[in-house]
């Protein structure tokens, strides 16, 4: 009976803290740590073992491992290479969740290779559509990718110039 409990409750707090996460690789993180306990609650927490919950906990944590998967491969997909790692570090470092996620929205809308003025303390104002681009697409970011798809910006905005001008880069 005490493992019955620990099991279930176990679980739930799992779900509970994947529900209060805003990081999907964490949400299903902790899911599949809750479909783990629930695995274990419906195999060997009862005198006869229920196989239907059992299968879908197992269908479900299959499908949420090959979402992690997923979601690795994509973050490394946007990790910085050495370069773009000095131009985040010299550009964004001091910036604020609000002022990265306006900054890159601004880029993102701005059609031209400028590079987008960063500076710590200066707001970007957004017009509607930035706005709604930065509150749909980028409020779901972690502060992580969007400091990378940013760097990933400036860093596109600064080879541009250098192949206008024909200058050599200097931040290898």
């Amino acid at each position: 009976m005490i493992l019955d409990d620990w099991c279930i409750h176990t679980a739930n707090l799992f779900y509970l803290a994947s529900f209060l996460g805003r990081d999907m690789l964490w949400l299903r993180i902790l899911t599949c740590c809750g479909l783990a306990f629930g695995v274990v609650f419906f195999t060997t927490c009862s005198p006869t073992p229920m196989y239907g919950p059992t299968f879908w906990h197992v269908a479900f944590l299959i499908i949420n491992f090959v979402q992690i998967h997923r979601l690795i491969v994509e973050r490394r997909r946007l990790s910085l290479s050495r370069e773009q790692e000095v131009v985040r570090r010299a550009m964004l470092e001091g910036l604020t969740d609000e002022e990265l996620a306006n900054t890159l929205a601004h880029a993102v809308m701005t059609a031209n290779d400028d590079i987008p003025l960063i500076t710590s303390g200066s707001s970007v104002v957004l017009n509607a559509d930035e706005l709604a681009l930065r509150d749909i697409a980028f409020s779901r970011l972690s502060r992580t990718e969007i400091i990378n798809l940013l760097s990933r910006r400036v860093w596109s905005s600064l080879e541009g110039l250098r192949m206008r001008h024909g200058i050599e880069s200097t931040l290898a």
